[in-house]
């Protein structure tokens, strides 16, 4: 059904793909696993045509689809559905099917009347049939917008299905959900694949699922395949438990971190770590004490007490500029990019601080964020609050940082330019390697963004897991973050 050989795929001098090759049968349930940075979301854009490869080739029985557009492969048959469901939160359940059959039916070109202002009769009946079938009947009239995670998940299925696939593409379809809600899915996905026939290949961490599901696996580690054979053959293979069971080193740890703004007390024994390559969030209510957090590690801002070590040297009393050079980067709220030069010149100003690893080619930056391409000549007064951020994101990774410090990236830009961000930060941290501290209240772009979350209240740490334990614990939500 599917064949894939030698796919490269480079974001400026970075390799993410390297000589990935793969055939998956009609009908067979293919799953990718590995750790984070693996590349098998990318492998996933390469596939779907949403990112081009540098080289090699894609076929879909037997048709070279390899520059074929994203839209041209969902007509030929392929579906997707995304590690944080992409659904219209303003309209109902109801009308987010019709929707999608009518987009359907548009480009099998079907025109609807010209006289009727609402959806036909058989589009209703079918989106009605649909919703039964991912188990969601009752909940036709209610806003998207106040689903939970899994069933915003199941409405992508949905969606999705709308389209008649032949080949169903899901990235991580049970990310963020509670273990009742992963249950439901692994029973949707299961039913939805041999009533319909369709050829699945999904990613995925949590293993239960992927054994209960696939066919077979193919394991990939930093771009290249590892192995691929049958769940038990994967289990029993010695590189991949090599992968899975070593213990990636500890980039960043704060150790009993305290912080006071003259007489205030403002930050209590914080302790947290990130692993080599690892993304965390530190979420929070208005004053929880998030932001300090960041400029205390980087020493650029209260007074601090505690340790704070940097692949396992302490940093002591090192000032910022000397922690710049060691490998960490902070990105303020405030984006603090320079008004009256280039954005160009923005991004070349951190090689002073990029030390010895050397400042990343800006033309492997901009592939990253193509938003900026257009606007490299532009000064930064004359931006959008989101192209200034953006801007501040790639300065900060210019420096090649082994660990990125951002605070609050998605303050007052609009979903579009958070979905962007979104992508570009992922893709570039697991191009380069960086690890991600990540301070935010937004949840839905940290679960994006981020494996790991810590919660902050009142300056004290409150919570520390998954996003899968986090999902298991409403309370943590209600007590600490709701406002």
């Amino acid at each position: 059904m599917i064949e894939c050989r030698e796919i490269y795929k480079n974001y400026g001098a970075i390799k993410v793909l390297k000589g990935i090759s793969l055939t998956i049968g009609k009908g067979e349930t293919f799953a990718i696993i590995g750790p984070n940075g693996a590349g098998k979301t990318t492998l996933f854009k390469v596939i779907t045509g949403e990112s081009r490869a540098n080289s090699g080739s894609i076929r879909l029985e037997g048709e070279d689809i390899t520059n074929v557009s994203a839209s041209a492969r969902v007509t030929r048959g392929f579906g997707r559905t995304f590690q944080v469901a992409r659904i219209l939160a303003g309209n109902t359940v109801l009308e987010n099917l019709i929707i999608a059959i009518e987009a359907r039916q548009r480009n099998q070109g079907v025109k609807p009347s010209w006289w009727r202002l609402g959806p036909a009769p058989d589009v209703v009946d079918e989106a009605r049939v649909l919703a039964r079938r991912i188990a969601m009947a009752d909940k036709l009239g209610l806003s998207a917008s106040f689903l939970s995670h899994g069933d915003r998940k199941r409405l992508e299925m949905g969606m999705t299905l709308a389209l008649k696939p032949r080949v169903l593409m899901m990235d991580e379809p049970t990310a963020g959900m509670s273990p009742s809600d992963r249950h439901d899915i692994v029973n949707v996905i299961k039913r939805l694949r041999d009533e319909e026939g369709l050829t699945i290949m999904l990613t995925e961490h949590d293993m239960d699922v992927v054994s209960d599901l696939s066919d077979r696996v193919m394991v990939m580690n930093y771009g290249e395949t590892v192995a691929t054979g049958s769940m038990e053959e994967i289990r029993a293979n010695t590189a991949v438990r090599e992968i899975y069971l070593a213990k990636r080193p500890i980039m960043l740890e704060v150790r009993s971190l305290d912080a006071f703004y003259g007489d205030s007390h403002v930050l209590h024994g914080i302790s947290l770590r990130v692993a080599k390559g690892a993304r965390i969030s530190v979420l929070g209510r208005n004053g929880a004490g998030k932001s300090t957090l960041l400029k205390s590690v980087m020493n650029a801002g209260p007074r601090a007490r505690g340790e704070v070590l940097l692949d396992g040297s302490d940093l002591g009393t090192l000032p910022s500029f000397r922690r710049a050079r060691l490998g960490l980067a902070l990105v303020p709220e405030d984006r603090r990019i320079f008004p009256h030069i280039s954005v160009m010149d923005n991004i070349r100003l951190v090689e002073a601080a990029a030390g010895p690893q050397g400042l990343v080619d800006p033309e492997t930056i901009l592939s990253a964020f193509p938003i900026l391409k257009p606007l490299v000549g532009r000064y930064g007064s004359q931006l959008s609050g989101g192209q200034q951020q953006m801007v501040a994101v790639a300065r900060g990774m210019a420096a090649r940082p082994k660990v990125l410090l951002l605070d609050e990236p998605t303050e007052g830009l609009a979903p579009v330019i958070v979905d962007q961000m979104a992508v570009s930060l992922t893709a570039l941290c697991d191009a380069l390697g960086t690890g991600l501290l990540l301070s935010e209240q937004n949840i839905r772009f940290a679960r994006r963004c981020t494996s790991a979350v810590y919660v902050i209240e009142s300056g004290r740490l409150v919570y520390q897991g998954s996003w899968e334990d986090f999902d298991a614990r409403p309370d943590i939500k209600q007590r600490h973050l709701s406002v």
